[in-house]
């Protein structure tokens, strides 16, 4: 289908873990364009925080990893917006567990968050994301080609198979017109990288 087949207007953008760090940045960046931006997280705090001073963002406090999270967030997009366009999955658990500490209480949700979650928003979103063309948009990260050099092999893998799933999701998606593509950034000094036991510089 045609570029110009697109829904005209400014382009709906959902960015989940927009409370800092990445998703934050991510948030304002799109709102900068001229976006519509629904800043999803669990804390009301940090969300608040991310739009202070960008009219273009509105927050959404939500557990993506609840029974009916993929489907709230994309019932409010819609009755806020009347589209989806754009599906960041930003939000990611990280712990400084290795493979001799990590328990099942600490597993569930790493793979809940990192993994399961954009599985399950991504579905719920698929006739809105088809409706607008639009694109979903994976972050993973670069130790997820590497290993992590610290311990969190958990989360290095979870986002590994992300990666994957981008590849795969890109081909059974494009014929509905739905790209997808991932950005596998590097170490960076976020509040996430706080909890991993890597240490980042900071500027």
């Amino acid at each position: 289908m045609s570029e110009n087949l697109r829904p005209q207007g400014p382009r709906t953008v959902v960015v989940t873990g927009a409370g800092t760090g990445i998703g934050r940045a991510t948030a304002r960046a799109f709102a900068a364009e001229g976006a519509h931006v629904v800043a999803v997280g669990r804390r009301p705090g940090p969300l608040s925080e991310t739009a202070d001073g960008h009219p273009g963002i509105t927050t959404l406090p939500a557990d993506i990893t609840a029974e009916d999270g993929p489907g709230t967030v994309v019932r409010t997009t819609r009755e806020r917006h009347g589209r989806l366009d754009v599906l960041v999955h930003n939000a990611a658990v990280v712990t400084a567990d290795s493979l001799r500490t990590y328990t099942r209480a600490a597993v569930r949700p790493l793979l809940e968050t990192n993994l399961v979650a954009p599985v399950l928003l991504t579905q719920a979103a698929l006739a809105s994301l088809e409706e607008s063309r639009g694109v979903v948009v994976n972050v993973t990260t670069a130790v997820g080609q590497r290993g992590w050099p610290t311990g969190n092999s958990l989360y290095a893998a979870g986002k590994a198979a992300l990666e994957v799933l981008t590849r795969s999701w890109a081909v059974e998606l494009a014929p509905r017109g739905i790209r997808v593509v991932a950005v596998a950034p590097g170490a960076i000094g976020t509040p996430i990288a706080d909890h991993s036991g890597y240490t980042v510089p900071r500027n």
